[in-house]
């Protein structure tokens, strides 16, 4: 596959041919007769996009940490997969190609962390993003005496930090 996209007299890093692997089965599943590629007036501003994504993924990761998918949450949860979904208490994510992921921050053993389902209710997505919602969480809150929303939720105190979704909610407009 490398030769065929001219890399033939370069030598290519092992992770950039398994992202170029990654993009052609991708591709092929969203564009399977290559009729939408096509529309592609410029292949560096498309690959630019590409290698742009590879920043801010490893800037959420690392201010998140590890997600799940449906299948992961199903198994720690003991629950079945159409009941994932429906968990009002879950913050899930939808990355930019559209899968659905539940940060683990919000799980102790196997268990949602208590107030998981207030803040929920408290931030709806129509009020605020998911990710908006999952980087408060995970960042000081002076009004917590800068300490991260989720650490305290962890650690069992919820109600301070419901009153400070609150507040901010009412900032928003709700």
């Amino acid at each position: 596959m490398v030769q065929a996209l001219g890399y033939q007299g370069v030598t290519t890093l092992t992770s950039h041919v398994k992202i170029l692997e990654a993009v052609a089965k991708e591709l092929a599943i969203v564009d399977p007769d290559g009729s939408e590629s096509t529309r592609i007036v410029d292949l560096s501003i498309f690959a630019r996009l590409i290698g742009s994504g590879l920043g801010t993924a490893g800037i959420w990761s690392e201010h998140l940490g590890p997600v799940y998918d449906a299948d992961g949450v199903r198994t720690l949860l003991h629950i079945t997969k159409q009941a994932v979904s429906k968990r009002q208490n879950l913050l899930a994510l939808t990355t930019g190609n559209g899968r659905v992921v539940y940060p683990a921050f919000q799980f102790v053993g196997s268990k949602v962390v208590d107030g998981m389902g207030q803040i929920r209710t408290t931030l709806p997505k129509q009020l605020v993003s998911p990710w908006t919602v999952a980087s408060w969480l995970n960042s000081p809150e002076q009004e917590l005496d800068d300490q991260k929303p989720i650490d305290l939720l962890r650690s069992g105190i919820v109600e301070p930090v419901i009153a400070v979704a609150r507040t901010w909610a009412q900032a928003l407009g709700q």
